[in-house]
């Protein structure tokens, strides 16, 4: 995958994120709270990690987006 291409899905992934944690806001209850904490670990830890390696890791960033789109299949 190109660099372009590797940011440009890192972006996606970010910007997805935080759609989904910005919906879940309104949802209470421990399982959305889970959730939440794990968008936020994605959303300041892993994405930036990524962001900020020299080196691509599509593996992990995949990872990210299936963790994303598993969560906003669930959600309305």
């Amino acid at each position: 995958m190109s660099e372009q291409e590797y940011r440009r899905r890192l972006q996606e992934a970010r910007n997805r994120a935080v759609r989904l944690y910005d919906r879940l806001i309104s949802y209470s209850g421990f399982e959305a709270e889970i959730i939440r904490d794990g968008l936020l670990d994605l959303i300041q830890e892993a994405i930036p990690e990524l962001e900020q390696s020299s080196t691509q890791n599509p593996e992990k960033l995949a990872s990210i987006i299936q963790f994303i789109q598993t969560f906003e299949d669930l959600i309305p």
